[in-house]
């Protein structure tokens, strides 16, 4: 018996705004992580870029409102791409991007301007998941909190604030995780590559050694070597991530897909029912779980069926070949 259903994947991206991407990105690879390996670092464009917005500026509040009103009249959000996550220099390069991109230049700008900048991630109730290629995938969203003297802003690449209370820091070791785990999920949309490719792997294991308790990015290694029939290495990497967060759904209902494809359906069901106790209001996880049962009852019933050595499979003579 045979299930198709889709594999699940997180990962932390930008939510779509509306706005068409921008007519090409430059070619990404693990390479491209930015000075000193960190895609939020200020190369010498970037600081001069931010003297030059905040020369006249006195105070951390007026060199934040030279910033952000560059960001505004940049207006990336007409050259936004979901699938654009780029260093600070490379975003600065193209004006194209996802919000990760846009916070990695928000960040070293603001840096170089001698603020305190730090990257803010919408809380997890926000986030939004949605079906894309074969794949449940959640997206999220970046964006940037500073820290005044008298109060705590955050900035979005639309150059405006957001309520604070929507966001929760985010440190800079796990926004460099970020970084790889998107390129991962990129790099297996582009075309020649798909989730079983070296480099995506490679990318999400780059993720979780930048931060070996990012519980998405070990999901997500744990989905590309399921893809690339590695199955005893994906079971080990749900394992993590769900011993790396023991709320998330994910990983348990990624390996009730892993177990119903190597016939294990008891476990499946299993798998399925930890992931609804965590995303009781998940659809497609009931769905998985149905289908989990359903295989189970066909396993314990061709199981427990009577053994019928001597009766024919089909009418015919003995020893004659299936046309079919």
């Amino acid at each position: 018996m045979r299930c198709l259903v889709a594999t699940l994947l997180l990962v932390s991206a930008c939510a779509p705004l509306g706005a068409p991407g921008p007519a090409a990105l430059p070619q990404r690879s693990l390479g491209d992580a930015g000075p000193r390996g960190l895609p939020f670092a200020a190369d010498w464009r970037i600081r001069a870029l931010a003297r030059e917005l905040t020369r006249r500026a006195r105070t951390d509040f007026q060199k934040l409102t030279c910033l952000m009103a560059y960001f505004r009249r940049m207006d990336f959000s007409r050259s936004y791409s979901r699938l654009g996550t780029l260093t600070a220099s490379q975003a600065l390069s193209t004006g194209g991007g996802n919000c990760l991109a846009y916070a990695n230049l928000f960040v070293a700008m603001a840096r170089a301007a001698g603020l305190d900048a730090r990257f803010a991630a919408l809380r997890a109730e926000h986030r939004q998941l949605e079906p894309s290629g074969g794949l449940l995938v959640d997206w999220g969203h970046l964006a940037v909190q500073v820290r005044l003297r008298d109060r705590v802003l955050v900035v979005d690449f639309d150059g405006r604030t957001q309520p604070i209370r929507l966001y929760e820091p985010v440190s800079d070791q796990r926004a460099a995780a970020e970084y790889y785990n998107n390129l991962g999920y990129e790099l297996a949309r582009t075309p020649g590559h798909g989730m079983a490719a070296p480099e995506v792997a490679e990318a999400f294991r780059r993720a979780v050694a930048v931060q070996p308790d990012f519980a998405w990015a070990w999901n997500n290694l744990g989905v590309a070597l399921a893809r690339a029939g590695r199955g005893d290495e994906a079971e080990r990497a749900y394992h993590m991530a769900a011993s790396a967060d023991p709320a998330l759904a994910a990983p348990h209902a990624n390996l009730g897909l892993l177990h119903l494809r190597q016939g294990r359906s008891a476990h499946a069901v299993e798998a399925f029912e930890r992931a609804l106790e965590r995303k009781p209001d998940c659809k497609a996880y009931r769905v998985f779980l149905e289908r989990a049962r359903k295989a189970d009852r066909w396993q314990r019933n061709a199981e427990t069926a009577p053994a019928a050595d001597d009766a024919p499979l089909r009418q015919g003579a003995p020893g004659s070949e299936d046309p079919a």
